[in-house]
């Protein structure tokens, strides 16, 4: 019974279209099409924890329902025709700091400077 309190709130919290704060995920219905088959995972917070972990790892998708959950290699999107998984993909890193400046050149030597 509690269970199914619990996945109906998180059916119902996804249905509304939550995101992570640092993810950008879909609604109910779409999947990734490139998964990477090194294992499934149990809850969206380890199946998220995996795809930190991993560079190759661009985005994830999990069903609510299932509590099964994939890393994905490409952000490349597919129809899960059962309305069960979300697609949840990684913000882009940010930009590169600018290169430091170069020193000052130094200027010509003038009156006071010999001495």
């Amino acid at each position: 019974m509690r269970r199914r309190r619990r996945d109906a709130a998180l059916l119902l919290f996804a249905l509304l279209g939550a995101t992570d704060a640092s993810y950008v995920c879909s609604n109910l219905g779409l999947e990734c099409l490139n998964r990477i088959y090194t294992g499934s995972y149990p809850t969206e917070a380890a199946t998220k924890a995996a795809c930190d972990a991993e560079p190759a790892c661009v985005a994830y998708d999990f069903a609510l329902a299932q509590d099964l959950g994939f890393k994905c290699s490409t952000t490349t999107q597919r129809t899960d025709h059962y309305n069960e998984f979300k697609m949840c993909t990684k913000p882009a890193p940010p930009p590169s700091p600018p290169p430091p400046s170069p020193p000052p050149r130094p200027g010509p030597a003038s009156c006071t400077d010999r001495v």
